[in-house]
Protein backbone atom coordinates (compact mmCIF):
# COMPACT_ATOMS: atom_id res chain seq x y z
CA UNK A 1 0.00 0.00 0.00
CA UNK A 2 1.23 3.47 -0.79
CA UNK A 3 2.83 5.28 2.16
CA UNK A 4 0.34 8.14 2.00
CA UNK A 5 -2.43 5.74 3.05
CA UNK A 6 -0.69 5.18 6.38
CA UNK A 7 -0.96 8.79 7.54
CA UNK A 8 -3.94 10.60 9.01
CA UNK A 9 -5.47 14.02 9.57
CA UNK A 10 -8.23 15.10 11.92
CA UNK A 11 -11.45 16.89 11.01
CA UNK A 12 -13.54 18.63 13.66
CA UNK A 13 -17.32 18.36 13.43
CA UNK A 14 -17.46 22.14 13.21
CA UNK A 15 -16.47 21.65 9.57
CA UNK A 16 -20.19 21.34 8.86
CA UNK A 17 -20.49 25.02 9.88
CA UNK A 18 -17.82 26.01 7.34
CA UNK A 19 -19.16 28.54 4.86
CA UNK A 20 -18.23 26.33 1.89
CA UNK A 21 -19.51 23.07 3.39
CA UNK A 22 -22.60 22.91 1.17
CA UNK A 23 -20.45 23.14 -1.95
CA UNK A 24 -19.34 19.54 -2.49
CA UNK A 25 -16.60 20.56 -4.93
CA UNK A 26 -15.07 22.91 -2.36
CA UNK A 27 -15.14 20.26 0.36
CA UNK A 28 -13.71 17.65 -2.01
CA UNK A 29 -10.79 19.83 -3.08
CA UNK A 30 -9.99 21.18 0.39
CA UNK A 31 -9.87 17.72 1.98
CA UNK A 32 -7.71 16.52 -0.93
CA UNK A 33 -5.26 19.36 -0.23
CA UNK A 34 -5.20 18.53 3.49
CA UNK A 35 -4.43 14.89 2.74
CA UNK A 36 -1.63 15.72 0.32
CA UNK A 37 0.12 18.63 2.03
CA UNK A 38 3.53 17.95 3.59
CA UNK A 39 3.42 16.90 7.24
CA UNK A 40 7.05 18.02 7.65
CA UNK A 41 9.50 20.27 5.82
CA UNK A 42 11.20 18.73 2.79
CA UNK A 43 12.99 19.72 -0.40
CA UNK A 44 11.94 19.07 -3.96
CA UNK A 45 14.24 19.86 -6.89
CA UNK A 46 16.07 22.49 -4.85
CA UNK A 47 12.90 24.08 -3.49
CA UNK A 48 11.93 24.12 0.18
CA UNK A 49 8.42 22.77 0.69
CA UNK A 50 7.34 23.40 4.26
CA UNK A 51 4.93 21.57 6.48
CA UNK A 52 1.40 22.40 5.35
CA UNK A 53 2.53 23.09 1.78
CA UNK A 54 2.43 21.15 -1.47
CA UNK A 55 3.66 21.57 -5.02
CA UNK A 56 1.03 20.84 -7.63
CA UNK A 57 -0.99 22.41 -10.44
CA UNK A 58 -4.52 22.59 -11.81
CA UNK A 59 -4.00 19.75 -14.27
CA UNK A 60 -2.73 17.43 -11.56
CA UNK A 61 -5.46 18.43 -9.11
CA UNK A 62 -8.04 17.81 -11.81
CA UNK A 63 -6.60 14.36 -12.51
CA UNK A 64 -6.47 13.49 -8.80
CA UNK A 65 -9.97 14.67 -7.87
CA UNK A 66 -11.96 14.19 -11.06
CA UNK A 67 -12.97 17.87 -10.99
CA UNK A 68 -12.60 19.96 -14.12
CA UNK A 69 -9.74 22.46 -14.38
CA UNK A 70 -12.27 25.29 -14.43
CA UNK A 71 -13.83 23.97 -11.21
CA UNK A 72 -10.37 23.66 -9.65
CA UNK A 73 -9.59 27.25 -10.63
CA UNK A 74 -12.87 28.52 -9.14
CA UNK A 75 -12.46 26.55 -5.90
CA UNK A 76 -8.87 27.69 -5.39
CA UNK A 77 -9.93 31.30 -5.92
CA UNK A 78 -12.65 30.94 -3.28
CA UNK A 79 -10.32 29.24 -0.80
CA UNK A 80 -7.86 32.11 -1.24
CA UNK A 81 -10.60 34.69 -0.72
CA UNK A 82 -11.50 33.25 2.70
CA UNK A 83 -7.86 32.81 3.72
CA UNK A 84 -7.96 29.02 3.78
CA UNK A 85 -4.80 28.90 1.69
CA UNK A 86 -2.26 30.94 -0.24
CA UNK A 87 -0.85 30.16 -3.67
CA UNK A 88 2.54 31.11 -5.07
CA UNK A 89 2.62 30.33 -8.80
CA UNK A 90 5.68 29.78 -10.98
CA UNK A 91 5.97 28.96 -14.66
CA UNK A 92 6.29 25.28 -13.76
CA UNK A 93 3.98 24.69 -10.80
CA UNK A 94 2.17 26.30 -7.87
CA UNK A 95 3.20 26.22 -4.22
CA UNK A 96 0.02 25.92 -2.15
CA UNK A 97 0.11 26.71 1.59
CA UNK A 98 -2.75 25.68 3.86
CA UNK A 99 -2.98 28.55 6.33
CA UNK A 100 -4.16 26.71 9.45
CA UNK A 101 -2.67 23.31 8.69
CA UNK A 102 -1.87 22.56 12.36
CA UNK A 103 -5.59 22.67 13.10
CA UNK A 104 -6.02 19.56 10.98
CA UNK A 105 -2.70 17.80 11.46
CA UNK A 106 -0.80 18.05 14.76
CA UNK A 107 2.93 17.61 14.45
CA UNK A 108 5.27 15.60 16.64
CA UNK A 109 8.00 18.06 15.68
CA UNK A 110 8.68 21.45 17.25
CA UNK A 111 7.82 24.16 14.79
CA UNK A 112 10.44 26.88 14.59
CA UNK A 113 8.74 28.87 11.84
CA UNK A 114 5.08 29.73 11.16
CA UNK A 115 3.47 27.73 8.39
CA UNK A 116 0.86 30.27 7.40
CA UNK A 117 3.10 32.01 4.90
CA UNK A 118 4.62 30.70 1.67
CA UNK A 119 8.31 29.85 1.75
CA UNK A 120 10.58 32.84 1.25
CA UNK A 121 12.93 30.82 -0.86
CA UNK A 122 12.55 31.89 -4.47
CA UNK A 123 11.15 29.27 -6.82
CA UNK A 124 12.76 29.70 -10.21
CA UNK A 125 13.01 27.88 -13.49
CA UNK A 126 14.99 28.60 -16.65
CA UNK A 127 12.56 26.83 -18.95
CA UNK A 128 8.78 27.11 -19.21
CA UNK A 129 6.89 23.91 -18.65
CA UNK A 130 4.40 22.50 -21.10
CA UNK A 131 2.64 20.53 -18.43
CA UNK A 132 2.10 21.38 -14.80
CA UNK A 133 4.26 19.39 -12.41
CA UNK A 134 3.00 16.27 -10.64
CA UNK A 135 2.59 16.45 -6.92
CA UNK A 136 5.62 14.87 -5.28
CA UNK A 137 5.05 15.11 -1.58
CA UNK A 138 5.65 12.40 0.96
CA UNK A 139 2.92 12.61 3.51
CA UNK A 140 3.30 9.91 6.07
CA UNK A 141 2.49 10.76 9.63
CA UNK A 142 3.66 7.96 11.86
CA UNK A 143 1.58 7.33 14.94
CA UNK A 144 3.43 7.08 18.24
CA UNK A 145 3.99 3.55 19.41
CA UNK A 146 6.14 4.11 22.50
CA UNK A 147 5.75 1.36 25.06
CA UNK A 148 5.40 3.82 27.93
CA UNK A 149 2.96 6.10 26.18
CA UNK A 150 -0.75 5.71 26.85
CA UNK A 151 -3.26 6.99 24.36
CA UNK A 152 -5.49 9.65 25.85
CA UNK A 153 -9.01 10.56 24.84
CA UNK A 154 -10.12 14.15 24.48
CA UNK A 155 -12.94 15.40 26.68
CA UNK A 156 -14.59 18.65 25.61
CA UNK A 157 -12.02 21.07 24.15
CA UNK A 158 -8.90 20.87 26.31
CA UNK A 159 -9.00 17.92 28.75
CA UNK A 160 -7.16 14.68 27.97
CA UNK A 161 -7.52 11.48 30.00
CA UNK A 162 -6.61 7.88 29.34
CA UNK A 163 -9.35 5.29 29.68
CA UNK A 164 -7.72 4.03 32.87
CA UNK A 165 -7.57 7.55 34.33
CA UNK A 166 -11.21 8.19 33.46
CA UNK A 167 -12.21 4.91 35.11
CA UNK A 168 -10.30 5.78 38.30
CA UNK A 169 -11.87 9.23 38.47
CA UNK A 170 -15.32 7.73 38.02
CA UNK A 171 -14.62 5.37 40.92
CA UNK A 172 -13.29 8.28 42.98
CA UNK A 173 -16.36 10.49 42.51
CA UNK A 174 -18.91 7.69 42.19
CA UNK A 175 -21.07 9.56 39.70
CA UNK A 176 -20.88 10.35 36.00
CA UNK A 177 -22.52 13.74 36.57
CA UNK A 178 -20.01 14.74 39.27
CA UNK A 179 -17.08 13.66 37.11
CA UNK A 180 -18.53 15.65 34.23
CA UNK A 181 -18.65 18.73 36.47
CA UNK A 182 -14.97 18.25 37.38
CA UNK A 183 -13.94 17.85 33.74
CA UNK A 184 -16.03 20.87 32.74
CA UNK A 185 -14.42 23.02 35.44
CA UNK A 186 -10.91 22.06 34.30
CA UNK A 187 -11.82 22.53 30.64
CA UNK A 188 -13.20 26.02 31.28
CA UNK A 189 -10.13 26.96 33.30
CA UNK A 190 -7.71 25.76 30.64
CA UNK A 191 -9.67 27.50 27.92
CA UNK A 192 -9.88 30.83 29.74
CA UNK A 193 -6.29 30.96 31.03
CA UNK A 194 -4.30 29.05 28.43
CA UNK A 195 -2.45 27.20 31.18
CA UNK A 196 -1.05 23.72 30.65
CA UNK A 197 -0.68 20.84 33.09
CA UNK A 198 1.47 17.74 32.75
CA UNK A 199 -1.43 15.55 33.89
CA UNK A 200 -5.09 16.51 33.75
CA UNK A 201 -5.88 13.40 35.81
CA UNK A 202 -3.77 14.55 38.76
CA UNK A 203 -5.00 18.12 38.38
CA UNK A 204 -8.61 16.98 38.83
CA UNK A 205 -7.61 14.92 41.89
CA UNK A 206 -5.70 17.86 43.40
CA UNK A 207 -8.63 20.20 42.92
CA UNK A 208 -10.98 17.61 44.44
CA UNK A 209 -8.82 17.33 47.57
CA UNK A 210 -8.85 21.11 47.95
CA UNK A 211 -12.64 21.13 47.58
CA UNK A 212 -12.92 18.44 50.25
CA UNK A 213 -10.93 20.56 52.70
CA UNK A 214 -13.10 23.62 52.08
CA UNK A 215 -16.39 21.74 52.31
CA UNK A 216 -18.16 21.87 55.71
CA UNK A 217 -17.67 18.74 57.78
CA UNK A 218 -20.66 16.41 57.63
CA UNK A 219 -22.26 15.61 60.96
CA UNK A 220 -22.78 12.05 62.08
CA UNK A 221 -26.35 10.84 62.81
CA UNK A 222 -25.54 10.92 66.52
CA UNK A 223 -24.38 14.53 66.29
CA UNK A 224 -27.55 15.51 64.42
CA UNK A 225 -29.76 13.85 67.06
CA UNK A 226 -27.85 15.56 69.86
CA UNK A 227 -28.24 18.91 68.13
CA UNK A 228 -31.99 18.44 67.71
CA UNK A 229 -32.36 17.39 71.33
CA UNK A 230 -30.42 20.43 72.46
CA UNK A 231 -32.69 22.70 70.46
CA UNK A 232 -35.76 20.99 71.90
CA UNK A 233 -34.53 21.39 75.48
CA UNK A 234 -33.70 25.00 74.85
CA UNK A 235 -37.22 25.69 73.64
CA UNK A 236 -38.73 23.79 76.63
CA UNK A 237 -36.66 25.83 79.04
CA UNK A 238 -38.26 29.02 77.74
Amino acid sequence: MDNIMQGWIKLHRKLIKWEWYHDSNMVHLFIHLLLNANHKDSHWQGNLVKRGQMITGRKQLSADTGLSEQTIRTCLKRLKSTNELTIKPTNRFSLITIVNFNTYNNSDMIQTEPINQPANQQLTSNQPATNQQLTTNKNVKKEKNGKNEKKKDKYMDFVFLSKDEHKKLLERFGSVSILKEKITALNDYLGSTGKKYASHYHTILTWARKDDKLAPKKKTPEEKIAELQAKGLGKWAE
